[in-house]
């Protein structure tokens, strides 16, 4: 069965395998369940890239956007929500 984008959402086994990782107190698993979460994402960066990369900046546009405070201190959300997402990019890799 090939591994795609729908699989990995509709079975959510990417939330178990980290999961497993961040419960385990065994070396190995945890070193293997990273492994395979980030063969995943390298596997499925072209597929999910522009899409999910907008979705996770128009999520954090509306969060900064939840109280009125963002207008007075003229905060421009969208620039900020993208250098929030590139970071977190990079910071996976």
């Amino acid at each position: 069965m090939p591994v795609t984008l729908h699989l990995l959402q509709s079975t959510r086994v990417g939330m178990s395998v980290n999961a497993l990782r961040k419960q385990s107190s065994d070396e190995e698993v945890t070193a293997l369940a990273k492994s395979l979460i980030k063969s995943w994402k390298k596997l499925l960066a072209p597929v999910t890239c522009d899409a999910v990369r907008n979705k996770c900046r128009e999520m954090l546009t509306a969060a900064l956007q939840t109280d009125r405070e963002h207008t007075a201190i003229s905060a421009d959300c969208e620039r900020l929500s993208a250098q929030i997402e590139e970071y977190i990019l990079c910071a996976g890799a």
